[in-house]
């Protein structure tokens, strides 16, 4: 089997097992929770990907436009952004859940989701990294 295969098979299944854990947790929530969550974290969600997105375009621009002598450096200051707004943004809605008081249960299921897909785009992401910054 192709490292490739391997790669988008762990990233396919990381997906679909945080999706499994995240909806176990919610059906675990009573129904005025399910409501609060959803009106907490629904135009939330939508503008909190902003960033992520403006960071991967910066990505794809320096990965495939970058300048040769600064290219690995430009990619590891992206990356690292990425990898401190997800966390710090992973933070944010940790605390704030347990501000809202939901039960233990789901934010431990909730924050073991994240921890799958984390390890999910981080599968995908090494090759296409390592393969950027290692080319003539």
């Amino acid at each position: 089997m192709s490292d490739t295969v391997v790669i988008f098979a762990i990233f396919f299944t990381a997906l679909i097992l945080g999706r499994y854990l995240n909806h176990q947790g919610i059906r675990q929530l009573n129904r005025a929770q399910k409501a609060s969550l959803f009106d907490v974290c629904g135009g939330f969600s939508v503008w909190s990907m902003l960033p992520l997105l403006i960071l991967g375009l910066g990505l794809y621009v320096a990965m495939t436009h970058g300048p040769e002598q600064i290219r690995v450096v430009l990619i590891g200051v992206l990356l690292l952004l990425m990898v401190v707004y997800v966390v710090g943004l992973q933070v944010y809605i940790f605390r704030k859940l347990k501000r809202m008081d939901f039960p233990q249960a789901y934010i431990n299921r909730y924050m073991a989701a994240v921890a799958v897909r984390v390890v999910g785009v981080a599968a995908l992401l090494y090759p296409v990294v390592t393969a950027f910054t290692q080319r003539p």
